[in-house]
């Protein structure tokens, strides 16, 4: 990797971070200025705008990736100028069709229509301002890239927070949220002229119909993808009203935590592994998926441990106590994130294996609505939660038998059994030793003290555990080879 890559690529990171922080920062501000049901109906919207870019843009912008870094000069101008007015269509269709559908909508989704239509109009400047989140990077411009996520994400929480603490008037929110993607917008068109050598976008037809050809396979599987991680909260939308909604929205950030703890240890090991898959070296590849699931196993089932038993208290800080019925939610997400350490779905890219992978996509999102409606019926939002982490297991143990088969071994050889039983053994009895102490002796405690008296003996407990399993003596290595230079090559 040359050194400007390995920059572009530190500069990317470190502002998805910054985004991040921001993007958690946010809710927190909101809570405090919004009733239940104005911040259910916030998220309402971002539900609705998340669920539109799963299927209107249909990886146009993701298209981009191929084709501009192949583009002759004369061609990235209509490359540009194709996607922009395809997203802006894209996004227009999305509003128009959510006018069109508000009577056949949840009556929570309906009752966004009390805020003047501000609910397309949002939905529809956000899928085209969707472009500006890819453009730059597949211009080969990360540094431009970063400083666009940073400086929006600035914006946008100042902006949001600020109009919600002023005013704690949700439709104020709303108008922010359309002044903010307006302005997102426009300034797509403005890095696309200055980017072209005539500074004018333009229109090509045929090229808009390759990049169409090329982008659906990758847009259906994409949709799929979305849609399973969305079910489950559409099923709270369609039978709850938009305050319990809030609450699933507030649980899905346990979704966020297993990632940033699974991405870097992903970055390390999927390279790697790619190279070795094509210098066809596939007992090295084993060799090194086996390292790194055990690795993952040493580090993300404790991590997510310590989330499970301080939920409670991190939700009551962070989210006030009136959003503590988001915690047993959040607790149901974490465990499905510890029973799918294995997970295999993000490997099937590197093995050639697109089709499967929105196959697997797609019967799981069959798996989540059926299970998840009937959660519903027997335990309410948990129940919809519940049905959610059914298909997230039942499409990662495809995926995983899937990944074994092409690497022509078994689920034994790259899953090390003694080391991820040895982990949720001591895990297991940290969280349930934590969980009786924080019920009997430090129920009374304040939340920010009894945060603090979970958590550290949760801490201890699973160190003591570790040393008598002796899991240090293979976590410090594995960890050590993996990350460093030691791995298999």
């Amino acid at each position: 990797m040359s050194g400007s890559i390995k920059k572009g690529a530190a500069m990317l990171g470190a502002a998805g971070v910054i985004e991040y922080g921001l993007q958690l920062l946010l809710p927190v501000i909101l809570v405090r200025s919004l009733t239940a049901e104005a911040f259910g109906d916030y998220r309402l919207v971002w539900l609705l705008a998340t669920t539109a870019l799963a299927i209107f843009p249909l990886f146009i912008p993701g298209s981009l990736f191929h084709f501009l870094p192949r583009a002759s000069p004369g061609s990235r101008a209509a490359l540009m100028g194709n996607s922009l007015i395809f997203v802006v269509g894209a996004g227009a269709v999305a509003g128009l069709l959510l006018v069109l559908a508000w009577s056949w909508m949840p009556a929570s989704i309906e009752g966004l229509r009390q805020y003047s239509g501000l609910a397309p109009v949002f939905l529809a400047l956000w899928v085209g301002a969707s472009l500006l989140d890819v453009l730059p990077t597949a211009d080969g411009n990360a540094r431009w890239q970063a400083m666009a996520t940073v400086s929006l994400a600035l914006v946008r929480t100042l902006l949001l927070g600020a109009t919600a603490w002023v005013s704690s008037d949700a439709h104020a929110v709303l108008v922010m949220m359309c002044v903010f993607a307006l302005v997102k917008l426009l300034l797509v068109p403005v890095y696309a002229a200055r980017r072209t050598q005539t500074g004018r976008l333009r229109l090509d037809a045929a090229l808009l119909s390759q990049q169409i050809r090329y982008s659906l396979p990758f847009a259906v599987g994409n949709a799929f993808f979305q849609l399973r991680v969305l079910a489950d909260q559409w099923i709270v939308a369609s039978f709850f009203p938009s305050s319990i909604f809030a609450l699933i929205s507030i649980a899905g950030i346990a979704l966020a935590i297993s990632s940033l703890v699974r991405l870097p240890l992903n970055n390390a090991t999927l390279p790697r592994l790619s190279g070795l898959l094509a210098e066809g070296r596939r007992e090295s590849a084993i060799d090194l998926l086996a390292k790194s699931y055990s690795a993952l196993s040493l580090v993300l089932i404790p991590a997510l441990g310590l989330f499970f038993v301080t939920a409670n208290e991190m939700v009551e800080i962070i989210y006030t106590q009136a959003y503590s019925g988001a915690a047993p939610m959040m607790q149901i997400y974490l465990v499905g994130q510890m029973a799918c350490v294995f997970a295999a779905g993000h490997l099937l890219i590197i093995m050639d294996s697109g089709r499967l992978s929105w196959v697997i996509s797609a019967v799981s999102l069959v798996v989540s609505i059926v299970v998840s409606l009937l959660g519903v019926r027997w335990l309410g939002a948990n129940g919809a939660v519940a049905g959610s982490v059914v298909s997230l297991v039942f499409g990662e143990i495809w995926a995983l038998v899937a990944v074994t088969r092409k690497l022509g071994t078994t689920i034994p050889t790259v899953v090390n059994g003694a080391v991820a039983g040895r982990v949720a053994a001591v895990v297991c009895v940290a969280v349930l030793v934590s969980l009786l102490l924080r019920q009997s002796w430090l129920a009374e405690m304040q939340p920010w003290a009894r945060l603090a008296a979970v958590g550290v003996g949760y801490v201890a407990l699973v160190t003591c555990g570790a040393w008598v399993a002796r899991l240090h003596v293979i976590g410090l290595p594995l960890l050590a080879s993996l990350l460093g230079r030691g791995g298999s090559r």
